[in-house]
């Protein structure tokens, strides 16, 4: 129940995967298989691996990250 991909259907919402390489909570495999599942639905979905990163993404944050989700939001929310 835990992976990702179980819980995939047709005409999936707009996706950002952001993941760690260097996670050792989550692997990075459970995005990639996230991001190949709604790609093969043709989903609107982007993943941004991040060279170096854990599970808690560090200093990037606020400088690398956040302007990340805030862009996407911007691109999907905005009327």
């Amino acid at each position: 129940m835990a992976n990702p991909i179980t819980y995939v259907h047709p005409n999936p919402p707009p996706f950002l995967i952001i993941h760690g390489e260097e996670d050792d909570v989550v692997p990075i495999g459970q995005s990639q298989l996230l991001y190949q599942a709604l790609q093969q639905l043709g989903g609107d979905v982007t993943f941004v691996p991040l060279p170096g990163e854990g599970h808690m993404l560090g200093d990037i944050y606020d400088t690398q990250v956040e302007p990340m989700i805030r862009n996407f939001f911007i691109k999907h929310l905005k009327r």
